[in-house]
C-alpha cells in the first residue's frame, strides 16, 4: 500500500500542469485634453515693422508709461529670430529725472 501511495504521489507530482502565462496587461492610451488651444501660425501673426514699433514705444514714453515689447519667433536663415508683434504699455509709471 505504501508503495501504491508513493508511486501515486511521484507521478502526480512528474504529471503536474505548469503554471498558467501571465496575463497581457495593455496600458491605455493617455486621456485626450479637455480644452482646446489652437497653435497661431506666423500667417496669423504679422510682426510689427521697425518704425511702427518706435512709434509706440515713443507714444508709451510720452504718456510717462513703460512700453513692454511682445515677442514672437520667426525662421530666418534656418534660425529662430526673436521679432516684434506687439508694443503695450504698462500701468507702471515712470518717474523723470529732474
Amino acid at each position: 500500500m505504501k508503495k501504491l501511495i508513493l508511486l501515486s504521489a511521484f507521478v502526480s507530482a512528474c504529471s503536474s500542469t505548469p503554471p498558467a502565462p501571465a496575463p497581457v496587461v495593455y496600458r491605455e492610451p493617455p486621456p485626450k485634453p479637455t480644452h482646446h488651444q489652437e497653435m497661431i501660425v506666423q500667417k496669423e501673426v504679422h510682426p510689427m515693422d521697425r518704425s511702427a514699433s518706435i512709434e509706440a514705444v515713443q507714444e508709451c514714453r510720452n504718456s510717462n508709461m513703460r512700453p513692454r515689447m511682445i515677442y514672437s519667433y520667426t525662421l530666418l536663415n534656418g534660425q529662430r529670430v526673436p521679432v516684434v508683434i506687439d508694443v503695450i504699455c504698462s500701468a507702471v509709471v515712470i518717474r523723470k529725472n529732474d
